[in-house]
């Protein structure tokens, strides 16, 4: 995720984990989400818990290699 750029493709299917892991999610069935994702990824003085945008994350090491 540092030197190079990551497809959109890839770095959804990452949320995906992530969303999983955080809401307990599974295949077969699905938990209520009491809070959206755009929420989760704000800063945590923001009102978010201070999960990184993995798209800006991606952008961001980009432009500090260049």
């Amino acid at each position: 995720m540092m030197t190079i750029t990551i497809s959109k493709v890839e770095l959804n299917e990452m949320e995906k984990v992530e969303r999983y892991f955080i809401w307990g999610d599974h295949n077969d069935r699905r938990k209520f989400h009491v809070v959206v994702w755009k929420t989760m990824v704000k800063p945590k003085g923001d009102g978010g818990i201070g999960i990184r945008n993995l798209n800006m994350m991606n952008k961001a090491c980009l432009m500090k290699m260049g």
